[in-house]
């Protein structure tokens, strides 16, 4: 499967090269204070995103087409970029001792038999 997480996207909605990310002047400044760590486990993206202190009533995730939004607090917005072979209505994110985890899972492969006349 491809990776269903794309780069994540900066300020302006332009996806970011980890380079960029590095140098980025709300990474420099501090702004982004929440460390956040994204991999694939068995087929599911999975972003966890550090928020010690939050309430989860403040935390904030939320799909809009193919941008996956992470708002947690007064931080940035985070952005992912989700491919189509994800399974949007499956998306799942759980908050525990200050850790909010977003699981995105694959779609299912759709495999169609069409019989030949």
């Amino acid at each position: 499967m491809e990776n269903a997480l794309a780069l994540r996207r900066n300020r302006w909605g332009v996806p970011m090269t980890l380079l960029d990310r590095f140098f980025d002047d709300d990474y420099l400044s501090g702004a982004y204070s929440r460390s956040t760590y994204d991999y694939e486990e068995d087929g599911t993206a999975v972003i966890k995103v550090e928020t010690p202190g939050v309430d989860k009533k403040d935390l904030n995730v939320k799909l809009e087409d193919d941008t996956l939004r992470i708002k947690a607090g007064d931080s940035k917005t985070l952005c992912y970029t989700l491919s189509s072979k994800v399974n949007f209505k499956g998306i799942v994110a759980e908050y525990k001792d200050g850790l909010l985890t977003v699981r995105v899972p694959p779609k299912e492969p759709n495999v169609v038999d069409v019989p030949v006349k």
